[in-house]
């Protein structure tokens, strides 16, 4: 309406008597002029309404393909850092369970008298052995997302590692023509070492720290449970076998 008054209507006389001449009434065109002038404005305020939504929806659109970027971006990263974590924590397994293998057998045929020990640490390796597997398929299917290829690498990296680690202790015992048990005192210190090593090595800089990342709600009491059991399931099941073995 402002913008209407603003715009007022001059007219000379000379076209003030041509008007009246015609029998056209002044106030009528001045008030078809006002009225065309609103319509312009109307116009305009429609336009530039359009023009606003438009510049919106750019934006909500432009905003919603950076946060689409940013999302892979995080993911891709993430996958690449879980890929990263479960191939350095099965080849770090399947080294130590090479040693396992190497380890069971040569103690076996060095020491049948301690079958105690043997069957303990038989027991023992066949039960973390589960652990294992899930510390290296995990991070591996969450990367890939292929069950098949979690499956295979799990299998050659973790399954197929301990019993080559064994057939190379039967070739050390046969080729190497190993009877002197002192030297094989020295080589089961440093083998059994090398493996807690590995395995310290794998719990704190790759199980631990991935339990912690995907942590939940309840995730501290959680994991202190799970470590816990842990340690209560290897005690319970050296116990049971010690009771087994004195009967």
């Amino acid at each position: 309406m402002d913008h209407c008054q603003s715009q007022s209507v001059f007219i000379t006389n000379e076209e003030q008597h041509l008007l009246e001449t015609n029998n056209v009434n002044f106030a009528e065109v001045t008030s078809t002029f006002e009225y065309n002038s609103l319509d312009i404005g109307a116009i305009s305020s429609s336009q530039s309404k359009q023009t606003l939504h438009i510049a919106d929806d750019e934006a909500t659109t432009s905003n919603h393909y950076q946060r689409k970027i940013l999302e892979r971006e995080n993911n891709t990263k993430k996958t690449i850092e879980y890929f990263n974590v479960g191939l350095a924590t099965a080849i770090s397994i399947s080294l130590h369970k090479l040693l396992e293998g190497f380890l069971v057998l040569t103690i076996s045929t060095f020491y049948p008298s301690d079958s105690h020990f043997s069957f303990i640490l038989f027991v023992a390796l066949a039960v973390h052995n589960f652990a294992e597997g899930v510390a290296i398929s995990v991070p591996i299917y969450m990367a890939s997302k292929n069950m098949w290829k979690t499956f295979l690498v799990s299998l050659l990296l973790g399954g197929l590692s301990q019993p080559l680690g064994g057939l190379l202790g039967y070739l050390a015992i046969i080729l190497g023509n190993w009877k002197t048990t002192g030297i094989m005192d020295d080589i089961f210190g440093i083998t059994l070492s090398i493996i807690c090593g590995m395995m310290l090595w794998i719990v704190f800089d790759g199980m631990l720290p991935i339990a912690q990342e995907n942590r939940g709600i309840y995730s501290k009491r959680i994991l202190s449970t799970g470590l816990f059991s842990g340690v209560a399931v290897m005690i319970l099941t050296e116990t049971l076998i010690i009771i087994a073995t004195k009967e």
